[in-house]
């Protein structure tokens, strides 16, 4: 697994915390603070899958993350195991070129998006 970009010049992974997820029509809302103090929203929109892990539940990716030299918590993926499993579930029908899965990492939680558009950071 490789990733593509950092989206953004976010604090370190260990200053981030995750705070609640809101999946309002077709908009899925991430609030984040910095360790306690400034929140900051995340939002996709027109989501088309997420999940949220918990850091213990994530080891495999974790351990990859832990062989990286990643300065942000956001990273864009066009190729990840996350895209190949959404794919297959519609059995490789549909023509998803456009599509990136972003990763939001903080100090306890990993939430995936699949999405066309970078997420806006108010």
């Amino acid at each position: 697994m490789v990733f593509d970009a950092v989206i953004t010049e976010l604090p370190r992974i260990s200053e981030i915390e995750f705070h609640s997820l809101f999946d309002v029509g077709d908009k899925l809302k991430i609030e984040i603070s910095l360790k306690g103090s400034c929140f900051s929203k995340m939002v996709f929109d027109d989501p088309l899958c997420y999940r949220v892990m918990d850091e213990g539940d994530a080891m495999i990716f974790v351990h990859w993350l832990s062989t990286q030299d990643i300065k942000s918590c956001l990273l864009k993926f066009s190729k990840s195991d996350f895209l190949e499993w959404f794919s297959n579930q519609s059995y490789n029908t549909k023509d998803y070129l456009n599509v990136s899965h972003y990763c939001l990492i903080t100090c306890s939680h990993i939430i995936d998006v699949i999405g066309f558009d970078d997420p806006d950071i108010e």
